[in-house]
């Protein structure tokens, strides 16, 4: 890996026609699918008051107050989470189409910079989701065992 870092970092890449066009119909899906993002993370906070909402009302009925109110504040968790992967997503595309529209070199090194950090967020997250299922089938096979 050192080798190709060394290489990478010695010699100068251009970016031809072709690659430019790449990258700007790629900067326009990231926008769209950026865009789609946030409607959705909009949608999930107002899902979450929703049922943080109702379950404040359902407060009088025993047993039913703790539930709404653990879903909705999970939703908004969940939307504050899913917001930097979609705020990286956005600046990629916006920092992209500037850079090959105007030929800026710190709008491209800006916008891959977010898309190493949409990658790195994303992979981070991976490992934090693929641990947890790991310590829940060990649980899982530790409950098993004592039975």
């Amino acid at each position: 890996m050192d080798t190709l870092d060394n290489n990478v970092t010695s010699s100068e890449l251009s970016l031809n026609s072709k690659i430019n066009n790449f990258l700007l119909e790629t900067s326009k899906w990231a926008k769209f699918l950026a865009i789609v993002g946030f409607v959705f993370i909009g949608l999930m906070v107002l899902a979450g008051l929703f049922m943080i909402g109702a379950g404040a009302s359902a407060s009088r009925i025993p047993g039913l107050a703790g539930g709404p109110v653990i879903a909705g504040i999970t939703y908004i968790l969940m939307a504050v989470l899913y917001y930097f992967p979609t705020q990286y997503l956005y600046n990629f595309a916006v920092k992209m189409k500037l850079a090959i529209q105007n030929s800026q070199q710190n709008n491209l090194e800006d916008g891959f910079e977010n898309l190493k950090s949409l990658f790195k967020f994303t992979g981070i997250l991976m490992i934090v989701v693929l641990s947890i299922y790991g310590l829940l089938f060990l649980i899982g096979l530790v409950g098993l065992a004592a039975m």
